[in-house]
């Protein structure tokens, strides 16, 4: 009898992206993760056959989100460099 099935892994995404002091909740570093699908053999992850999502982890507070912080992240820099034009 062979048993097969699926399992769901995250793990760092290559290249490895990272977003210095990005995390909104303690200022510390943002990786990218990939969340792949793999093909299990007797439970054990043989390959992996898809990518379903990906996502930033905090290597500090370990908190998750979404990818599109990268984008709000870069829409607060660019706020805060018009602020600081406008005082000068």
């Amino acid at each position: 009898m062979i048993i097969f099935g699926n399992k769901t892994k995250h793990s760092r995404a290559k290249p490895d992206k990272v977003l210095k002091k990005a995390c909104p909740l303690c200022k510390g570093n943002l990786r990218l993760y990939d969340v792949k699908k793999w093909f299990t053999l007797y439970f054990i992850p043989v390959f992996p056959y898809s990518t379903v999502d990906n996502f930033y982890g905090c290597d500090e507070c370990k908190e998750m989100y979404a990818t599109r912080i990268e984008q709000l992240i870069k829409m607060k820099k660019k706020q805060v460099a018009t602020v600081r034009n406008h005082k000068k």
